[in-house]
């Protein structure tokens, strides 16, 4: 059993994970912009190019740059100002909880009372060193994070129930 109140870092630290491309992800984006820059730059600095590909060139250069711009901004500057404002408005946001889980499913008690989700429920799930995130339908998500539980071996156990219970690979 775990307890505790959220705070506005949890929320920030669920949506990161969320947010977070693997390597795969990562790769591509490298690699298109990688293989698209230098032909931009080509567009741009060879002589005796036509004006159509100079100015595909030109597009193609400012598309890349304002992809990884925007990707930044969202990141680092919409995100915690949209939680905060969300976690600001919402009417508890320090809400006191409780959580347990068997092999069946988890529960939580809170001050609204009593909600059991099945593990079968639970689509996908994603953890990193602060917090367990657990997918459900329909792109809703449950976070936990691990500085509730008592020691290493009860993030452990909820872990191994996570990925051994749970209806996600």
């Amino acid at each position: 059993m775990i307890k505790g109140q959220l705070e506005e870092i949890d929320y920030m630290n669920a949506q990161r994970l969320s947010m977070k491309l693997t390597w795969v992800q990562w790769t591509a984006c490298i690699a298109l912009s990688a293989g698209a820059l230098p032909v931009a730059i080509e567009s741009l600095v060879f002589q005796g190019v036509s004006l159509s590909y100079q100015l595909a060139g030109i597009s193609l250069a400012i598309a890349i740059i304002l992809g990884w711009l925007a990707w930044a901004f969202m990141r680092f500057v919409f995100l915690p100002v949209h939680l905060s404002h969300f976690v600001k408005k919402q009417a508890s946001p320090d809400r006191y909880f409780e959580m347990s889980w068997n092999t069946e499913e988890i529960v939580i008690h809170s001050e609204n009372g009593r909600q059991s989700i099945p593990w079968s429920s639970f689509v996908k799930w994603r953890e990193d060193q602060r917090i367990f995130l657990l997918y459900l339908p329909d792109d809703l998500m449950m976070f936990v994070p691990k500085r509730f539980f008592q020691n290493d071996e009860s993030i452990a156990a909820f872990g191994k129930a996570m990925r051994a219970e749970s209806g996600a690979a």
